[in-house]
């Protein structure tokens, strides 16, 4: 048994997890969310890179797995947000612990120019 599984959790079960987790968009997607509840357009932008399709893909995968919540609001306009249900906040110590993971031992590189372009 690998040794991070826990005796009560097959392989294949952890391995299962770890595909689901492993997708790093998913992972941004949760972590830009932990701030604050996006609109789509918003959360595009702070997620630099996405594609409009993959995001819409990860969002209902998210969805799917009871970690994000899709709300529509109608005034003048329909609006749509997104934000994390407790299960999707459950994930921050987690996204912490790969955050301060990175920062020991990665030297990450500046963020490229169209990156820049997005958050500025």
């Amino acid at each position: 048994m690998n040794k991070i599984a826990k005796d009560d959790l097959s392989r294949d079960a952890y391995h299962e997890h770890l595909k689901v987790f492993g997708d790093a968009w998913m992972l941004i997607i949760v972590s830009e969310l932990l701030d604050a509840p996006c609109r789509f357009n918003e959360l595009q932008r702070r997620a630099c890179g996405i594609s409009p399709v993959t995001l819409t893909v990860k969002l209902k995968k998210l969805e799917q797995l009871g970690i994000v919540v899709r709300e529509a609001k109608t005034k003048d306009q329909l609006s749509v947000s997104y934000h994390l249900t407790d299960k999707g906040r459950a994930l921050e110590p987690a996204l912490r612990a790969i955050q301060h993971f990175g920062v020991q031992h990665f030297d990450v590189p500046e963020c490229e120019q169209e990156c820049k372009k997005c958050t500025d």
